[in-house]
């Protein structure tokens, strides 16, 4: 099994329970090229596990986390981080972002990237 890469704690403010979220160090599937991360969070209602496949270790680490971060958005607003407030989970970069502008931050931020490496050849 995997080992732990990362992992953070949060608190439910609804229920006071903990929530852990976890991601693994990716893996090669046996007898092909491609790579496996596996995510978990748990102490949520719906719970998730869940194993992404990249093409190489690098991109099945970034898969891995941006379906963390996307499950984790959507339960922010009961989520707090270390003495935090609910809402303040502190996920990278568009986690301060007002969530009503999150999916078009996102866009914007892929967008840029899609561009960048587009015009550097």
């Amino acid at each position: 099994m995997a080992e732990i890469v990362a992992e953070r704690m949060f608190r439910d403010s609804s229920s006071g329970a903990g929530v852990t979220a976890r991601i693994f160090a990716p893996e090669r599937i046996a007898g092909t090229s491609e790579w496996s991360c596996k995510v978990e969070v748990r102490g949520l209602p719906m719970p998730l596990e869940q194993s992404l496949i990249g093409v190489d270790s690098f991109q099945a680490l970034e898969l891995g986390l941006r379906l963390l971060w996307s499950y984790l958005e959507k339960h922010e607003a009961n989520l707090a981080f270390l003495d935090g407030p609910p809402g303040d989970c502190s996920l990278p970069l568009i986690a301060f972002c007002p969530p009503s502008l999150r999916a078009e931050m996102r866009k914007l931020i892929d967008d840029k990237v899609k561009d960048y490496f587009v015009s550097r050849g």
